[in-house]
């Protein structure tokens, strides 16, 4: 019971991670021209925490 709830934790804390690393890309694409080239990494992670998001629950 202890270890699966540290991995929930885990997987919780590499989600926060994710979500942060999503706004910074979104903040980064509203100023760089380079907008294209990011988009296709920010919906691979967006897939990642929809994963996480159902292992949770």
């Amino acid at each position: 019971m202890l270890d699966q709830r540290k991995a929930l934790y885990t997987a919780f804390q590499v989600k926060v991670i994710i979500d942060i690393i999503i706004n910074s890309i979104k903040n980064l694409s509203k100023y760089s021209i380079g907008f294209i080239n990011i988009k296709p990494y920010n919906s691979k992670a967006l897939v990642k925490i929809h994963a996480l998001d159902a292992m949770i629950s």
